[in-house]
């Protein structure tokens, strides 16, 4: 697709049911490939929603009275022109400040300081922080970087403005039990909540980006 604003959206086309939660999309893609992850492949930072698509989702969110909104992107920061576009949106709406904010997630290592003001601006509802594992060679394994001086850091200019939440994973190829408890009572005492996700074998993720020696055996 081209132009991702050629998509037709069910809020804007008025079919969705009023009273629900609002998915939003400003961009594709994403410019990590974590194994575990979905998004897989980078994409280009031009494959983006406009301001004008977003400003007409946030005007039809209204219209449909929709209970919260969710970000569906791979992070709130990992894509400068759609983070730009999301701001731009937001501030000719002013959709997001009147409806309790929105829930998102955000990758630790790039947070500046436009992204804090942003979210200190509309009074965010939920934001999740990436830490997967605090084992290094298991984010080794899966492509995945981490500094962890730099991580704490940035949970707690995040938890300033907002409700934030640090999210793991049980069960990554490599890692332990006992390593997985230790990365949650790491995760425990940076005095943010703290959520636990099951590892899963996906298409374009772990089914078809992993290693041999991780010998995944695929449950359909």
């Amino acid at each position: 697709i081209l132009s991702l604003d050629d998509i037709a959206s069910p809020y804007q086309l008025g079919i969705m049911p009023p009273h629900t939660v609002a998915y939003l999309e400003t961009y594709r893609g994403c410019p990590m490939s974590c194994r575990f992850c979905e998004w897989g492949r980078s994409d280009s930072s031009t494959t983006v929603f406009s301001t004008d698509y977003i400003a007409r989702e946030f005007q039809a969110y209204m219209e449909n009275d929709v209970s919260a909104v969710f970000l569906v992107d791979a992070g709130l920061n990992l894509n400068k022109k759609g983070f730009d576009n999301l701001r731009e949106a937001e501030a000719e709406v002013g959709y997001l400040k009147r409806s309790g904010g929105l829930w998102a997630e955000i990758y630790p290592t790039n947070i500046r300081d436009h992204h804090l003001d942003f979210l200190e601006e509309i009074g965010l509802g939920y934001l999740g922080i990436g830490l997967q594992s605090l084992d290094t060679n298991v984010l080794k394994g899966l492509d995945r970087p981490f500094k962890k001086e730099q991580f704490e850091s940035s949970v707690r200019k995040i938890a300033s403005v907002c409700n934030a939440e640090i999210q793991i994973i049980m069960g990554l190829p490599g890692d332990t039990p006992e390593g997985f408890i230790r990365t949650l009572k790491y995760a425990r005492s940076l005095r943010v909540s703290v959520r636990a996700y099951h590892c899963l074998v996906l298409p374009d993720a772990l089914l078809t980006r992993s290693r041999p020696e991780w010998n995944i055996d695929f449950d359909p």
